[in-house]
C-alpha cells in the first residue's frame, strides 16, 4: 500500500463505526470490548498491563501524577480508552476492518493525550508505532505533555484485490512509572482529494422559472472520476450523470 500523511482533501463517513467509542450514564463499561490484545479490562482505575473505557479521568483517578481528561469532542457523557501501559512493549490495540473498496484513498487517525503531567518528573512518555496489518506505516515519537488531545495518523491507498486491513498500535516505551494514555475518535475514512463546484447561477437557488440553462462545473485531480447526482426532497438521491466535469440542465 502506498503510504502518505494525513488526508488533505475531503474525509468520508467513518468506517469504523464505533470509533468514537459512544456515550452512555455510567463512569466506565463494564463489560471487556476485547480490542487490547495482552491486557486487561477493568471497570475501574487500571494497573499496569490494564485498560478502561471511562467518561473522565478526574472521577476515576483523583488528580496526582495524571491530568484530568474528556472526551476528545467534549462530551462530558462520551467515552474513551484508557490504557496503563504493560511493563513490555507491544501491540495494545488492534482491530480488523472490511468492506474497504480495492485502489482507494483512506485516512487512518487517532486521538491521543499523554496523561503525564506537566510538572511530574521521572515518568516515562508514551511512544506509539501504526501498523497496516503487519506493515509498520507511522510512528509518533514521544507523545507530548501538551495536556490535550492531539491527532496522529496516515494516509494509504488500497491494492488492487484489498477489501480488508489490521489497524494496529504498538507502544515503544515500557511500562512502570508512567507511559500512560488516553486514546478516542479512532477513524477510519475514505479520502477523496479537494474539489470545487461552480455554476453560471449567480444565486445558487436554482428555484425561478427563468434559471434554465444552467451550467455546472466542477475541479477535480487528474486521474478521479465524478458522479452526479440529483434529488427532489434532499433524502433520496439518483445518479445523474457519470465521469463529465461539466453539464447544463
Amino acid at each position: 500500500a502506498q503510504i502518505d500523511s494525513l488526508c488533505t482533501g475531503n474525509l468520508g463517513e467513518n468506517i469504523f463505526l464505533n470509533g468514537s467509542l459512544g456515550r452512555g450514564n455510567t463512569l466506565t463499561l463494564e463489560n471487556d470490548p476485547m480490542i487490547a490484545p495482552g491486557y486487561q479490562y477493568l471497570p475501574y482505575l487500571p494497573n499496569d498491563g490494564q485498560y478502561t473505557i471511562t467518561q473522565n479521568v478526574e472521577d476515576l483517578f483523583p488528580p496526582q501524577t495524571w491530568i484530568n481528561v474528556i472526551d476528545a469532542g467534549g462530551d462530558s457523557l462520551g467515552y474513551f480508552l484508557i490504557f496503563n501501559a504493560s511493563y513490555e512493549p507491544g501491540i495494545f490495540y488492534e482491530q480488523v476492518v472490511t468492506g474497504l473498496c480495492p485502489n482507494t484513498l483512506y485516512e487512518f487517525s487517532v486521538e491521543v493525550v499523554n496523561l503525564i503531567a506537566l510538572e511530574v518528573s521521572d515518568h516515562i512518555d508514551p511512544n506509539l508505532t501504526f501498523y497496516l496489518d503487519t506493515m509498520e506505516v507511522y510512528s509518533t515519537g514521544n507523545v507530548p505533555r501538551s495536556e490535550h488531545w492531539e491527532k496522529y495518523g496516515l494516509s494509504f491507498t488500497t491494492g488492487p484485490n484489498q477489501t480488508s486491513v489490521t489497524l494496529s498500535v504498538r507502544n515503544n516505551a515500557p511500562g512502570g512509572a508512567g507511559n500512560d494514555l488516553a486514546m478516542d475518535n479512532i477513524s477510519f475514512r475514505p479520502c477523496v482529494p479537494g474539489t470545487s463546484i461552480t455554476s453560471s447561477d449567480v444565486d445558487m437557488q436554482y428555484t425561478c422559472p427563468k434559471d434554465t440553462n444552467i451550467i455546472i462545473s466542477a475541479s477535480i485531480p487528474s486521474g478521479w472520476n465524478i458522479k452526479w447526482q440529483f434529488s427532489t426532497d434532499s433524502v433520496t438521491w439518483v445518479d445523474y450523470l457519470n465521469d463529465v466535469t461539466t453539464f447544463q440542465f
